[in-house]
């Protein structure tokens, strides 16, 4: 079984649909940037915003793509960062 892609699950906007800046959100750009000069298919996805807004001008430079969370596939291999814990993340309405 190959990984068609690998979903970087990262809050996209806060709960006014404002774009989010923070360090952690920040790495996780400068992750899925990297793993995509390796040749990795990366993307970022919020499954908890549908609409996010556009990527902010900080975060433009690493030209990572989203990827709606609805759009995922069975073999997407999705990146659970820490802020989201298991308990939350288990406790979700949303099928992770």
């Amino acid at each position: 079984m190959s990984i068609p892609r690998l979903l970087l699950l990262t809050p996209l906007a806060d709960e006014r649909g404002r774009s989010v800046i923070t360090g952690g959100i920040e790495a996780l750009y400068q992750l899925g940037a990297a793993l995509r000069k390796h040749g990795v298919n990366a993307y970022l996805s919020d499954p908890f915003c549908p609409n996010p807004p556009a990527t902010p001008a900080d975060y433009s430079v690493y030209a990572m793509p989203r990827l709606a969370y609805t759009d995922r596939h069975p073999n997407d291999l999705r990146i659970i960062p820490e802020y989201w814990s298991i308990a939350y993340v288990l406790r979700s309405p949303i099928e992770f």
